[in-house]
């Protein structure tokens, strides 16, 4: 928080999203429904780690859109397209034009290099059984640290 105005909009949330009505038993409080009712963001009422990963695997998708937080719809393609445009400006503007000899580099070399050492570094795929399997073996075992 930065100032007055920092500190009324973080009230404001905390009053929305934090207020005692998030636990009453009577009325389910939804954080977000979407028009076409497939998901319901709402605090489940479970008992046990399992039961709340379980929820969270079955319920929760990995992907929200935009409305969940409040913007258009169109909120994402001008991110996805404004996040394309940058990586494409900071490839343009980070190719050589020579070398040190002086000599020219070519720009399509140079782009493609800086491609496929950015495709180096990118992690491979990884399989969501294997990772669920992962967590839940750590989760379950009382001797490791993280938990």
């Amino acid at each position: 928080m930065s100032d007055n105005w920092d500190r009324r909009i973080l009230n404001t949330y905390l009053d929305e999203y934090l207020g005692d009505f998030v636990f009453d038993v009577r009325e389910p409080f939804y954080l977000f429904i979407n028009k076409q009712q497939t998901n319901k963001y709402v605090i489940p009422k479970v008992d046990t780690i399992s039961e709340f990963q379980e929820y969270i695997y079955e319920n929760i998708p990995t992907k929200n859109p935009p409305t969940v937080f409040g913007l258009n719809i169109n909120a994402e393609i001008i991110y996805n397209a404004n996040f394309s445009n940058n990586i494409l400006m900071t490839l343009l503007m980070t190719q050589a034009t020579g070398d040190e000899g002086g000599e020219i580099v070519n720009k399509d070399l140079s782009v493609k290099t800086a491609v496929n050492d950015i495709n180096g570094k990118l992690q491979a795929p990884y399989e969501e059984d294997k990772v669920k399997d992962t967590i839940d073996q750590s989760v379950d075992d009382p001797k490791d640290p993280r938990f």
